[in-house]
C-alpha cells in the first residue's frame, strides 16, 4: 500500500516490513501463502468492503494451509510476533483509508528483462479478489450490476485471461507508466470505498476500525482453529 503526496508515519518500520515478508516467502509457511504484494491487495479489499470482519476470520486466508502443507511455528512467541505484523499492517492500511482513499495506492513492480514490458500487479489483484471471494456472497450488490463494471476493471485485466492476453498485446497498456496503473487503481479503490459507505453500519460510515495486536485469552484463537486462544496457541 502507498500513500500518495506525502510520506505518513505509519507503526510498521521498513525493517518491520522486511521482516514479514521474508516470514511470508520463508519455508514455514506454505507453498499457498500469501506474499506482501498478496497482503496488501488482500488487506486493502477487507478495509473497502461491505464489512468490517475480525481476524479469525480472514487471518487463515493468508496461510493458504492445506491438510499436506500446514504452517510451521516455532514458538507462541515467533507466532504473536507476526500476528502483531500482520495487525499493524492492517491498521497501516485502515489509518491511510480513514485519512483519504482517493490517495491509496496498489503495491506493484517492474517486470524485468526476461517478462514483457510492463507493471506486475497481478499478485496484488489476486490478493484483493481472496478478499472478495471471503465474503461473496455480501459483494453482489456491487458485482452483479453492470454499471459498476467499470469500477473494477482494472482488477479483471490482470486476474483473467482475457485480461492478460489484452495486456500482452496491447502495446497502450504496455507502455502505461507506474503513475498510471496507480491512478487506475486508485479510482478503484476510492470507488469501491465509496460505494459500500451506505452499506455498512453507521458507526464504520465516516472511520476505519483499527484492531488491537494484542488477541485476549478469550477471543478466538488468530489460527483460525476455531477455538479460544486460551485453549489453542496459548496452551
Amino acid at each position: 500500500m502507498l500513500y500518495k503526496k506525502d510520506k505518513m508515519k505509519y507503526s510498521l518500520t521498513s525493517k518491520d516490513l522486511n521482516q514479514l515478508e521474508s516470514f511470508l516467502k520463508s519455508d514455514k509457511t506454505p507453498s499457498n501463502c500469501m506474499n506482501l504484494f498478496n497482503l496488501d491487495g488482500f488487506l486493502t479489499c477487507l478495509l473497502i468492503g461491505p464489512e468490517t470482519l475480525m481476524p479469525s476470520l480472514w487471518i487463515p486466508e493468508i496461510w493458504g494451509e492445506t491438510k499436506d502443507d500446514e504452517m510451521i511455528w516455532d514458538s507462541m512467541e515467533e507466532s504473536e510476533r507476526v500476528y502483531g505484523l500482520i495487525i499493524s499492517y492492517y491498521n497501516m492500511i485502515a489509518k491511510a483509508i480513514q485519512r483519504d482513499p482517493k490517495n491509496i495506492r496498489p503495491l506493484m513492480f517492474e517486470k524485468n528483462a526476461t517478462e514483457n514490458k510492463g507493471w506486475h500487479i497481478e499478485d496484488w489483484c489476486d490478493g484483493f479478489f481472496t478478499g472478495i471471494q471471503l465474503t461473496y456472497d455480501d459483494w453482489q450488490p456491487l458485482l452483479e450490476l453492470e454499471e459498476n463494471k467499470i469500477i473494477i476493471a482494472p482488477l479483471f485485466l490482470f486476474t483473467s485471461e482475457i485480461g492478460r492476453t489484452t495486456l500482452n498485446e496491447d502495446e497502450e497498456f504496455r507502455s502505461f507508466t507506474k503513475e498510471k496503473w496507480e491512478d487506475a487503481f486508485g479510482y478503484v479503490i476510492s470507488s469501491v470505498h465509496e460505494f459500500w459507505l451506505p452499506y455498512r453500519d453507521e458507526v464504520h460510515a465516516a472511520t476505519t476500525k483499527a484492531v488491537s495486536q494484542k488477541v485476549g485469552r478469550n477471543d478466538p484463537c488468530h489460527c483460525g482453529s476455531g477455538k479460544k486462544h486460551k485453549h489453542c496457541c496459548l496452551s
